[in-house]
This record gives C-alpha cells, structure tokens and sequence, in this order.
C-alpha cells in the first residue's frame, strides 16, 4: 500500500522566482519523474482508493490502518475545503447522505477509482434518522459521518469507531450484507454500542467473499472465532 497526497505530484506547476535555470530544469526533471512513477505504479495496482475528507483529523490514523492492509492498491488523500449546502435538509438539520455519495462521484479523478468520505457533518437516508455510513455499490462510493461516533467516547474509542465503519461500508461496497455473527464488522449497527461491541475484523464467510472479489486484504482482518 502506497499513499500520496493530492498536491505532491504537481509541484512541477509551482512558479518560484529567481532560480537559475540549470536548478530549475532539475527541479522540473525530479518532479516529472515522480509524476510518471506513480502513473506507471497506478498501471500494476488492482485497487486505487481516492479518499476524501472533511473537518476529519481524527480518522488519519484509522484509515492509514486499514489500508495498510489491503494489498496492491493506492490511496490519495484530499481534504474538502466546503460541502454543497443545496444538499442539507432544513428541516432535520442534517445532510442527505446519498446526495453527498452523488456528488462526490462526480468529483471523481481516476477512472475506476473506489471514493471514500470521511466527514464531519450529520447526515440520514431516509427513512432512517442518522447513519454511520452509507455505501453505494452502483458508483462505489462510500461515506462515513463522525458526529453521532464521537458520542460518549475518548480519543482512542473515536478512532476504533471510525476505523470499524470505514471497514464496513468498504465491506458494502464489495458486495457483502449484514452479518448476524455480533463481532463481525459487518453486524448491523444501530448505536455505538453496537459499533463498540463488534471488532474491526469479517467473520471467515465474508472474509472470503471479500476475496473472491478480489479485493487482497490481510489475513490479521479474519475474525477468529
């Protein structure tokens, strides 16, 4: 697993004054070199993760977990500056939750790539009040929402929660439903007690559907039970 940020591979682009033109030609070789390693390296890999996060520090760490542990594949990293305020509902207060997994489709940058959002915002799917997450299969979107996963909890229970959600709504996303083994991250979650009791890991079934996808995840992800 390798990860860039989203402005790394376009520094050949940043205008700096008053450089003499032997450095800046070097300058400009170094960057389109690593411009065209990670192009070439995006041709050999079978998953490309473009993540997208807003007002979400917290879930760095959860997300370089899980996907340090799926194996050939890429992530980039891009914060959200502002989220379409056409897409809020003002009567509930909250963001439709499918909208938001439309309109970052369309933000797609890679042909085929998989998006996932972590943001900071409430969000429901009718008729539901709130959601933790939602995965749309049909456009391979997934979105997890962190207000209602930070109830009650310290910075490390935060941090498993979201870390267990991403996973699942990833798990959703490669076809897999709720599981009705408790402890599989695929167990439905109705409230964070129910995010807290089961594990960041797929029960053996799903575990090896996940596979036959082909999606090559860590066998430390198989729940033993």
């Amino acid at each position: 697993m390798a990860a860039y940020h989203n402005y790394i591979f376009f520094m050949h682009s940043i205008y700096i004054p008053q450089i003499p033109r032997f450095f800046a030609y070097i300058f400009e070789t170094v960057c389109l070199r690593l411009y065209l390693i990670f192009y070439i390296m995006r041709i050999f890999v079978e998953m490309y993760f473009e993540v997208y996060m807003y007002k979400a520090e917290n879930a760095l760490k959860p997300l370089t977990d899980i996907f340090s542990k799926i194996e050939d594949s890429l992530y980039e990293l891009n914060t959200l500056p502002i989220l379409p305020i056409e897409y809020i509902d003002l009567k509930a207060m909250q963001f439709r939750a499918d909208f938001i997994n439309r309109w970052l489709s369309d933000r797609r940058r890679h042909e085929n790539s998989i998006i996932i959002g972590v943001l900071n915002i409430d969000a429901y799917v009718p008729p539901l009040n709130f959601v933790f997450g939602v995965a749309t299969p049909y456009n391979m979107v997934a979105t997890v929402y962190l207000p209602q996963l930070r109830y009650s909890s310290s910075k490390e229970v935060f941090e498993k929660r979201i870390y267990k959600e991403v996973l699942h709504e990833i798990g959703h996303l490669f076809g897999l439903g709720h599981c009705r083994i408790e402890k599989c991250v695929m167990s439905f979650s109705n409230s964070v007690y129910d995010v807290d009791r089961k594990e960041g890991k797929f029960c053996a079934e799903h575990y090896n559907q996940l596979l036959k996808t082909g999606l090559k995840i860590d066998e430390e992800l198989m729940l033993r039970v």
